[in-house]
């Protein structure tokens, strides 16, 4: 009898397991799975601080885009805000992918591109992971690496900005902006100033989303302000 009720608890088990759906999962182990990779140019000055994720599953408005997410059936979104200290431009910079996710499978990629999004039609897999490319400087998301040098556009959209316009945008975070004094926004513009660099549209430097980095979309937003004010008070004093 004993042997029995094993072999029936392992038989639920084993069954268990195998119906187990990206639902089912917990959302930070979920949102790891099918974390984007993200590679960057090789002279870019900066790299993501941290990603807020949040998963989706049911149509609702992002917290943190001005988007809607909408869903089809059985589909899951995982959209990973992420956040970087600076932009090539400015201090404060959050850019967005999205995950769609159905039978443990991505079915669907979406990137940020300069405050709106775009449907990727064609995208790299490793293992789970989708492949994105940051802009250089900029971070707009392509799952195209040629994309930032394609035409003519493209490429002075992202060589102006990085060659010439460093530090222009100061602090982007309108609460900060206006609460610092003129010279506190000089000195964030000439911090900047430094980072100015020539890209080279390589895309060989590689950041991978994991345990360390991610943290739900809601912590991150209430440790940002933190963030930047500790930004604030390093570069007023020389870091």
């Amino acid at each position: 009898m004993k042997y029995i009720n094993f072999l029936n608890i392992l038989l639920v088990f084993i069954l268990f397991l195998g119906n187990m759906t990206p639902g089912s999962m917990d959302e930070k182990e979920l949102a790891l799975k099918y974390s984007p990779l993200l590679f960057l140019d090789d002279r870019e000055p900066f790299l993501p601080y941290k990603v807020g994720y949040t998963v989706f599953g049911k149509d609702a408005r992002s917290y943190s885009f001005k988007r809607m997410i909408s869903l089809g059936k059985d589909e899951i979104c995982i959209e990973y805000a992420i956040f970087w200290d600076f932009d090539i431009e400015h201090m404060y910079d959050l850019e967005h992918l999205w995950v769609y996710v159905k039978d443990n499978k991505v079915i669907k990629f979406e990137g940020s591109w300069h405050g709106r999004y775009l449907v990727f039609k064609e995208f790299q897999l490793i293992d789970s992971h989708p492949v994105a490319y940051a802009q250089p400087g900029k971070h707009a998301f392509s799952s195209v690496k040629d994309c930032f040098n394609s035409n003519l556009v493209t490429y002075l959209m992202t060589i102006i900005p990085c060659r010439f316009l460093a530090g222009r945008g100061g602090v982007l975070r309108k609460e900060f902006e206006k609460s610092l004094k003129e010279e506190d926004k000089i000195l964030v513009k000439n911090y900047l100033k430094k980072f100015a660099f020539w890209p080279s549209f390589s895309f060989n430097k590689r950041f991978e989303i994991n345990e360390s980095n991610l943290i739900p979309w809601k912590e991150l937003n209430i440790e940002i302000s933190k963030r930047i004010e500790y930004l604030l008070l390093k570069i007023k004093e020389g870091f």
